[in-house]
């Protein structure tokens, strides 16, 4: 139909896959942590 090739490197690929993937561990921990604070230490 005339679209663009969206087809990347594999080490780009690679690389973009463990950027989205550390910074999705990052900020989950940081939202365990943050909810813990807020929450006087409990999770409900």
């Amino acid at each position: 139909m005339g679209g663009v090739d969206m087809q990347a490197p594999f080490g780009l690929r690679l690389a973009a896959e463990f950027v989205g993937t550390a910074m999705l561990v990052m900020f989950g921990a940081g939202a365990v942590v943050a909810a813990l604070y807020m929450g006087d230490g409990e999770l409900t």
